[in-house]
């Protein structure tokens, strides 16, 4: 669950790259590197370890006794499905998102679709954030990775290199599924602990953008509801 202040910050800094766009504009850009090269391997990771809770639980329905290679096999095809609907488009990636939050509720194609959202949506993060660090120049390769199809208006290499990514965890090892997830657990909260904390900083420093009108804002109840999401944030990484 995220902190409820990122939709406060969201309002004001509507700009794709999440923590990473919004601690370099609030704090300054090496605090937003650091925070967006972290959450870059959190959700690259958590890509793979998605996948790989996915077909440790559905393995067993294509194959009667699932080896390592049958998972590694599963989780792969997952991701190389969640890369195509990314570069298809972001219509689809919304689609299969919401489908898989209302799809939560119900039996057991609902599971796989409630799972294959949570590696759909880690992917979407790692390649929105792989895209906006390469458009800044902060990534090796940043003129190929912060291009964006003329056609299906995504960053196509962005995707391909998170998909990439993804795959080789998941080829690493028998063991590392669970080694991935548990770091994973704390490099989350770490990030949103970071960015809260400096979301608090650029209030007390006058920093904060205005909002447009309409959009989402906690107004006065903007410190207290940050203070207690940071405590939260920042208790399991502690």
């Amino acid at each position: 669950m995220r902190p409820p202040g990122f939709a406060h910050l969201g309002a004001r800094i509507p700009i794709t790259g999440f923590a990473y766009q919004w601690n370099s504009r609030l704090i300054n850009p090496h605090y937003g590197w650091f925070t967006g090269y972290t959450a870059l391997l959190a959700f690259m990771a958590g890509t793979a370890a998605t996948a790989v809770a996915l077909a440790s639980v559905f393995a067993s329905d294509i194959w009667k006794s699932p080896t390592h290679g049958d998972i590694v096999l599963f989780a792969a095809v997952a991701i190389a499905a969640a890369a195509l609907i990314n570069i298809i488009s972001i219509r689809a990636v919304s689609a299969v998102n919401n489908t898989g939050v209302f799809f939560e509720i119900i039996l057991q194609v609902v599971v796989f679709l409630a799972i294959f959202s949570c590696v759909l949506a880690n992917m979407v993060v790692a390649t929105r954030l792989t895209f906006a660090l390469s458009r800044d120049k902060m990534l090796p390769g940043s003129a190929l990775l912060g291009r964006v199809n003329a056609t299906t208006r995504t960053p196509i290499a962005s995707i391909l290199l998170v998909a990439a990514v993804g795959i080789g965890i998941n080829l690493l090892s028998a063991g590392v599924a669970a080694n991935v997830v548990s770091i994973c657990s704390v490099a989350y909260y770490f990030i949103y602990a970071l960015t809260v904390g400096g979301a608090i900083y650029a209030y007390r420093k006058r920093n904060m953008p205005d909002h447009r009108p309409g959009d989402f804002s906690l107004g006065r109840w903007f410190v207290p509801v940050a203070v207690v999401a940071f405590v939260y944030a920042a208790a399991p990484s502690s």
